[in-house]
């Protein structure tokens, strides 16, 4: 028995009706298996980061808002992207044959040089201000070779390896009091930021301590209200003052578990610039902005803590006398900050901890290369005049991890602070600790250096920032460490004019 097969013509009504049934019932089945198997998200975010995909604004819109209608539309326009590939493969493949057949026939030939071909590339094409707006997957502003690792992992366990390309993540928020309803797109972005400084008040504005003990919130806070009076006229200031530093709630994180004080904060990593501008363009407040007001904060944002790396011949003198201001305000409020934590060098609490850690402490000093020949000493010994030298700067680092967090903080113990005639809050709090300890010489050979802080010559070399500890007193606490120590195998010499001289930036 013979099969036969027989070919119908099938009317173009026909035609589109059928293949028009079948997409819509192939994205229906695809959008409930993707909605129904909570992929959404992840395929919401794939769609939306892909860099051959066209966005327009509205799909972006329907994105954000999330659900089984985001995921239908996803589905749509993925699907016409696929026809639109598909159907452009087939022209491209017939017109290839046809042009390959007539070049083979004789009937077609090409020049060497074809006039329509124009092949060159700007000088500043690597570094200039993209006029594309897309919420996700590629930056605005475009800073090469950046690299950013950053785990982030969502209340719901899901775990993301790099979040730029996150089109949905949000950061939590705290309604606030207001005393009228937000009534500018500006407004109602200041709000939001607000809400999210809020609802992490905890955040410290610096794990090392560079803002002494002061809060993220009450960092920027600080910013935004001298932004304000510095710029009155700048609609923008306070949006400015408020995101400036948001990155950091990505940024740092207390990865113990606890999110209290005495939480160990982290630096996940340093590019909070590139976060807070994410931070801005994952926030649906942003998009209500106009086109130039949103280019302008992203410039700001990308570029708050890098002025050296802004493209000059891509931003305006706004943004330009905008990242100016806000550097100005920002380093006021962290000079202040800073100049704060001097209040805490007395503190009680912190006092009898060093006083109960000092020596165990300067037991593990590298003394003499003792204990690593091969690094730098911390201090030397000199028996024959009853003296141990100690770098201010290393004892200093020697109680990381001995002082509880806040401590630490407090002291800013883990910022190098090389401010002008400023003494480090932490010297002044081992000068009073070694001091109530009996350990601390302060005077030698009538010469009675401020804060204790000596300038020896140790062979050839001149060292600054010296405590001088008596050997004596030592040697009763930690006798068999102190005979370890043995004589310092290079001559020390005490100097008398450092008196003149700025030695207390340890």
């Amino acid at each position: 028995m013979a099969l036969g097969t027989s070919f119908a013509r099938v009317s173009i009504a026909s035609g589109l009706f059928s293949t028009g049934f079948t997409l819509v019932v192939v994205a229906s089945v695809w959008a409930g298996v993707v909605h129904f198997f909570h992929f959404d998200q992840t395929f919401h975010a794939e769609a939306v980061s892909a860099h051959l995909m066209f966005r327009p604004e509205w799909f972006v819109t329907i994105v954000r808002l999330g659900g089984l209608t985001a995921t239908v539309v996803t589905v749509g326009m993925v699907m016409a992207h696929a026809f639109i590939l598909a159907f452009a493969a087939g022209v491209a493949t017939f017109f290839a044959i046809r042009i390959y057949k007539s070049i083979a026939s004789g009937t077609l030939t090409l020049s060497p040089k074809p006039p329509f071909l124009r092949i060159g590339a700007s000088p500043r094409s690597e570094r200039r201000i993209n006029a594309g707006y897309t919420p996700a997957g590629r930056d605005l502003v475009r800073v090469y070779n950046d690299r950013i690792k950053i785990t982030l992992e969502t209340p719901g366990g899901s775990i993301y390896h790099n979040v730029f390309p996150e089109f949905f993540l949000r950061l939590r928020r705290v309604p606030i009091k207001l005393k009228r309803e937000p009534k500018t797109p500006v407004e109602r972005l200041e709000v939001a930021l607000t809400e999210m400084l809020v609802a992490h008040r905890e955040w410290p504005a610096d794990p090392d301590g560079h803002h002494s003990d002061t809060s993220l919130l009450e960092h920027t806070m600080s910013v935004t209200q001298r932004l304000v009076d510095h710029l009155p006229e700048e609609p923008l200031a306070r949006v400015i003052g408020l995101s400036h530093d948001i990155g950091k709630l990505l940024a740092y994180a207390a990865p113990t578990g606890g999110r209290g004080d005495g939480a160990t904060w982290q630096k996940r990593t340093k590019e909070v610039d590139r976060l807070s501008a994410q931070v801005m363009r994952l926030t649906p407040e942003f998009w209500q902005l106009d086109a130039k007001d949103r280019h302008t904060i992203n410039v700001l944002l990308t570029y708050t803590h890098a002025p050296d790396r802004m493209p000059r011949g891509s931003t305006t003198q706004r943004e330009r006398d905008l990242l100016q201001a806000v550097r100005i305000c920002d380093g006021v409020s962290t000079h202040h900050e800073q100049a704060s934590a001097s209040d805490h060098a007395d503190d009680v609490d912190i006092i009898t901890t060093m006083r109960e850690r000092v020596v165990d402490v300067i037991a593990g000093l590298n003394i003499n290369q003792v204990r690593d020949p091969d690094a730098h000493a911390d201090g030397w010994v000199q028996p024959a005049n009853g003296i141990a030298l100690i770098q201010t700067k290393r004892l200093r680092e020697g109680f990381f991890g001995v002082l509880d967090p806040v401590s630490a903080r407090k002291l800013a113990l883990r910022s190098s602070d090389n401010s002008p005639g400023r003494v480090h809050p932490a010297t002044v709090a081992l000068h009073t600790a070694l001091g109530k300890e009996g350990l601390l010489i302060e005077d030698w050979r009538g010469f009675r250096p401020d804060m204790a802080q000596f300038e020896a010559k140790v062979g050839r070399v001149t060292f600054a920032g010296l405590f001088l500890i008596d050997l004596a007193e030592l040697r009763k606490r930690m006798p068999d460490t102190v005979k370890e120590w043995g004589k310092s195998a290079y001559p020390i010499r005490i100097k008398k004019d450092s008196a003149k001289r700025d030695i207390s930036r340890s």
